[in-house]
């Protein structure tokens, strides 16, 4: 508090600041949406890119704009955790059956059961795959 304080009067450079963190941000959640599936990624593309606000959202989709609210903030939450990054990075040094179990699992927040039964896999090889992924990603944190 004590920085804002000795701004003397000069708030332009705590804006600026604000401004370019807000753009970090959103450059990263769209970036990282690209990893979602396509309603997902619509939605957000929609909320970031085109700035259309979430109660015109709520109303073509048929939601009330407090379940879209809640939506929206987990996945953003999803996408901003260090464990999607993480996930992204290493996404060309897994094989595809990796990556598309902490792709569906880790970034897009589907449950275990419904991605075995997509991508045609045991319940245990899909557990196996996100505690590895999870494994390799508290290993890389340490």
């Amino acid at each position: 508090m004590t920085s804002l304080l000795r701004t003397n009067g000069d708030t332009t450079c705590l804006l600026d600041r604000r401004r370019r963190e807000h753009a970090e941000i959103t450059d990263r959640i769209l970036h990282r949406c690209s990893f979602l599936e396509r309603d997902d990624r619509a939605l957000l593309e929609s909320i970031y890119s085109d700035h259309v606000p979430i109660v015109r959202l709520a109303a073509v989709r048929q939601q009330s704009p407090r379940q879209l609210r809640r939506h929206v903030r987990r996945l953003i939450e999803r996408l901003l955790e260090p464990r999607t990054a993480f996930v992204i990075s290493r996404r060309d040094r897994w094989n595809g059956e990796r990556w598309a179990v902490a792709r569906s699992c880790l970034i897009c927040g589907r449950d275990l059961r419904g991605v075995a039964k997509d991508l045609g896999l045991s319940l245990h090889r899909v557990r196996k795959h996100v505690d590895a992924v999870r494994a390799l990603c508290e290993e890389t944190r340490v």
